[in-house]
């Protein structure tokens, strides 16, 4: 089987766009209270930044007595609560808007690039974090190349040539020369690969939108573990791709609410340090020092040994498999973290 080496395009996903109109929200999350106060918003479309400031101001000055927001997150239709905000308008010492992601005039600026592009495009897409702020073009010339134009909110433009994989059907051939692509990719991934680049080359609506894609990455990498031939693969897979050896002491770490049994995150451990992130939580949270990280957890003796960043507490400090242990944030969020053995 042959197959576009086009992996790069999984970081980015299908261009969100909305049309033109009045901007509908709905707060979907509040938490803590004072000047920790956090209250999240889902809005239908991007929007000029006047606009998103003029909500801010909005929902804090008709909000109850006390219930007044120090922060108001705000997250696209499409996005999950445990990924970044698209924009974070902060009250403390004034007023600040910080948007991260594309802005609405950015989007309007790409999107009519895109219409005059008289090349042969096979795709493109906006890009957004954890990838660079930009738009990513794929086209062909006339002798069958394929190359990526990566144009950053900057300016800069990177261009790169996409080559050919040859592909083994056979998941422990040719490390060397050929990558399987059950190797590379998990079945989520791969799933949403095909999809992006067959049906979705000409129809949108088969594509997987940029939070969704980035959601498939994430949960990728939050279960890729290391081996001690310096191979790394999917916890799921039971054993290193490379050599063979079997992942026998290694966990998973549930991260979830202390009121559902759903986990928010499942996270590989080994006996080297994992770093457990504000992404994994099910609750946006909102650190003093605002540090991505919450805890450092690896595996010694069978138990997951928990060492929580300064703005958390963790009770117990380690946990046996089927064992669970209260995570604390000074402002009074509480989740557990549950030890479980990988699939095998």
């Amino acid at each position: 089987m042959r197959t576009l080496g086009l992996l790069l395009c999984l970081l980015c996903g299908a261009p969100a766009l909305a049309d033109e109109g009045a901007l509908r929200h709905k707060i979907v999350s509040e938490d803590g209270a004072g000047q920790e106060r956090t209250i999240a918003v889902r809005i239908d479309q991007r929007a000029p930044e006047a606009d998103i400031k003029a909500l801010a101001f909005t929902l804090r000055d008709k909000a109850k007595p006390g219930k007044a927001p120090a922060v108001v997150r705000f997250y696209l239709s499409a996005m999950a609560l445990s990924d970044a905000p698209w924009a974070v308008m902060r009250f403390h010492e004034g007023a600040h808007l910080d948007i991260s992601g594309l802005r609405h005039e950015e989007v309007q600026a790409f999107t009519a690039e895109a219409a005059a592009d008289t090349r042969d495009i096979q795709g493109v897409w906006l890009t957004s974090a954890p990838a660079l702020p930009g738009k990513l073009t794929i086209w062909r010339t006339s002798k069958g190349q394929r190359f990526a134009e990566w144009h950053l909110r900057t300016g800069k433009k990177t261009i790169d040539e996409l080559i050919e994989l040859q592909i083994s059907s056979d998941p422990r051939r040719g490390a060397a020369e050929e990558f399987p692509l059950d190797v590379i990719l998990t079945p989520q991934l791969l799933g949403a690969y095909r999809r992006t680049f067959s049906s979705g080359r000409r129809n949108a609506d088969a594509r997987l939108t940029a939070a969704m894609l980035r959601r498939l990455l994430w949960r990728a990498h939050d279960q890729t573990i290391a081996c001690s031939c310096r191979f790394t693969s999917y916890l799921s897979s039971g054993a290193c791709a490379a050599c063979d050896k079997p992942f026998d002491d290694a966990l998973t770490l549930e991260v979830r609410a202390s009121s559902t049994a759903v986990p928010a995150a499942c996270i590989a451990l080994s006996n080297g340090a994992t770093t457990v992130e504000r992404r994994h939580l099910p609750m946006p949270v909102e650190p003093r020092s605002r540090h991505d990280e919450v805890l450092q957890a690896r595996v010694e003796r069978g138990r997951a040994v928990l060492d929580p960043a300064p703005e958390w507490s963790c009770t117990p400090a380690s946990i046996a498999v089927g064992g669970e242990a209260l995570l604390e944030h000074e402002s009074g969020a509480v989740l557990t973290l549950g030890a479980v053995p990988h699939a095998r």
